[in-house]
């Protein structure tokens, strides 16, 4: 992984939150994985988030469309 690419500025807090939303134990499991698993846990966390995000934006963009009509 690309030094800076991490969501949240801190790679350590990314692998723990990726490995807590995959349930895999960090000390335990997490860190003792080939790194190329690792990264792909970390890019499934990553893609999860986007999608929430977007879900996001679009619950506040209806909202706002609805607000528009009355």
């Amino acid at each position: 992984m690309p030094p800076g690419d991490f969501q949240f500025g801190n790679p350590e807090l990314e692998w723990r939150l990726a490995a807590a939303f995959c349930h895999v134990p960090y000390y335990d499991g997490f860190l003792r994985l080939p790194r190329e698993e690792r990264a792909a846990i970390v890019a499934t966390y990553r893609i999860q988030k986007r999608m929430e995000a977007i879900t996001e934006w679009e619950k506040y963009r209806k909202i706002k469309r609805m607000r528009r009509r009355k």
